[in-house]
């Protein structure tokens, strides 16, 4: 999600562009955000997937192999 939205412009800055300028894509971050927390924490969708719940140490490890994309390619 955070490289969809870095993704806004290749010319530009995304704090030049502003995040909110393609709110269609952040409703669909969302929207896929909402459908994944479902997947993984409603007990139905997560044995269909066959899945287990994320920790707050497995949701760290994510934000922090995550968000190291928008500094690399704000550099």
């Amino acid at each position: 999600m955070l490289n969809a939205i870095n993704a806004l412009s290749e010319e530009s800055s995304i704090l030049k562009i502003g995040l909110f300028s393609n709110p269609i894509l952040i409703i669909a971050c969302i929207m896929s955000l909402c459908l994944h927390n479902m997947i993984i924490y409603v007990p139905l969708f997560s044995s269909i997937f066959s899945i287990t719940s994320l920790d707050y140490n497995d949701w760290l490890l994510v934000i922090y192999f995550s968000v190291p994309v928008i500094f690399i390619d704000e550099v």
